[in-house]
């Protein structure tokens, strides 16, 4: 596999911030734009997937203390629908189930049709610590808040459920928690709920202007 020179050039550059934020257990919280969001959520997965073998092939092998390589559950919300909140439920469910089926766990016998009830009980039968990331972790919320005043309550019920559940199984079986939000987050109770998320946005995006929704 070959990666290009400003891959190379980008990850050299943040080497010691990747490092020192990669070493948190706690959920971490990066706002920016799309591709900014991108470009450091892709180095993360396979900084943690690839490890080692990600650096040498691009001839960079002077940081990351990590010796073990981890499955990367990677959500993005903003392939979900926002019509209403059954669809909002069932595309979540559909996307969890996908992910957990490409990373080769076992989905069998688990019938909920709670995402966030399926997304715990297929996490009980993992062996080893996994690393989350949750892309445009507010998309729901931006877009119940332009659709309804009645669909942004019960999405704003939602989120308390859905953060107290990536909490938990963070806590219990995460190496590592990354939510990237488009939005800025004036109130992350609204959608982090009881999880507290450290912001590590000015570690990465120091001369920028992030690209985002002020609500």
């Amino acid at each position: 596999m070959t990666y290009s020179s400003a891959e190379q050039l980008f990850l050299k550059d943040k080497s010691t911030i990747f490092n020192e934020v990669s070493s948190k257990f706690l959920p971490q919280l990066l706002q920016a734009s799309y591709q900014e969001n991108k470009t450091i959520v892709d180095t993360f997965e396979k900084l943690f997937s690839e490890g080692k073998a990600y650096l040498k092939a691009l001839g960079l092998n002077v940081f990351w203390d990590e010796e073990q390589t981890y499955p990367v559950i990677r959500q993005d919300f903003s392939k979900i629908s926002c019509s209403n909140l059954n669809e909002i439920r069932q595309d979540l469910l559909n996307l969890i189930k996908a992910e957990f089926t490409r990373l080769g766990f076992d989905v069998g016998g688990i019938s909920s049709s709670s995402p966030t009830d399926f997304f715990s009980a297929v996490m009980v039968g993992v062996k080893t610590k996994v690393v989350f990331i949750f892309e445009n972790y507010d998309f729901m919320f931006i877009k119940a808040k332009e659709a309804s005043d009645d669909l942004q309550r019960e999405i704003n019920v939602f989120y308390q459920t859905l953060s107290s559940v990536v909490k938990a199984n963070a806590e219990q079986y995460g190496r590592f928690t990354l939510l990237t939000v488009s939005g800025t987050l004036k109130n992350y109770g609204a959608i982090l709920g009881p999880m507290y998320a450290r912001d590590i946005t000015s570690g990465f995006i120091s001369n920028t202007e992030p690209e985002s929704q002020d609500y």
